[in-house]
């Protein structure tokens, strides 16, 4: 069964890639890529701009990693409601990645959200492609979906911090890794 279950994996890291690849760089909405692969168990939304007030703002991280807990992040501001929503699921991703093992919203500062839509343009996010040409088995998984003036884009990685300089990625390594770590998730996933 084990081998069954990596292998899902990989065509789950296939399938992101092949998705956000066919979609357009930027649309109003974000290709959702929780369904398919048994990963419902985020109960995350699809992410979009449509009937969002002016300047909404939106990112979702997602970490799969083969043999650890997947994780997702998002915070959203629209208007002055603010969301902080931090997820892990009990399972493995490599495996089966079982339902919810720890959850918690909150609502950050306006200053914390305009702080992370500047790091996050700061770490070139909007110029770095869909997709790019590390592939591999086991390994993690990266998803980053912002929504921002009214447009969306989505960027799937394999083993981000993997030559994390010479792929474009070392500011937005340190972006994610951050955040996760202030929403006290990422000990679930970092060895």
């Amino acid at each position: 069964m084990k081998p069954i279950l990596s292998n899902l994996a990989v065509i789950f890291f296939v399938w992101t890639n092949v998705a956000l690849a066919g979609q357009v760089s930027k649309t109003e909405s974000c290709s959702n890529p929780y369904e398919a692969f048994g990963l419902h168990g985020f109960n995350e939304p699809t992410l979009t701009a449509t009937g969002k007030a002016p300047g909404y703002f939106a990112v979702r991280l997602t970490y799969l990693p083969t043999f650890r807990h997947p994780i997702a992040l998002r915070y959203e501001r629209n208007g002055a409601k603010t969301t902080r929503r931090a997820i892990v699921l009990s399972g493995q991703f490599g495996q089966r990645v079982g339902p919810v093992a720890f959850e918690k919203t909150d609502s950050p500062s306006v200053a914390e959200i305009d702080d992370i839509k500047k790091a996050i343009g700061d770490a070139g996010y909007w110029n770095l492609p869909v997709t790019d040409n590390v592939r591999g088995a086991d390994g993690d998984i990266l998803i980053v979906e912002v929504v921002s003036n009214g447009e969306c884009k989505g960027i799937s990685r394999w083993e981000p911090e993997s030559r994390a300089d010479a792929r474009g990625l070392a500011k937005l390594v340190d972006v994610y890794v951050g955040l996760f770590e202030r929403a006290g998730i990422w000990q679930d996933v970092s060895p």
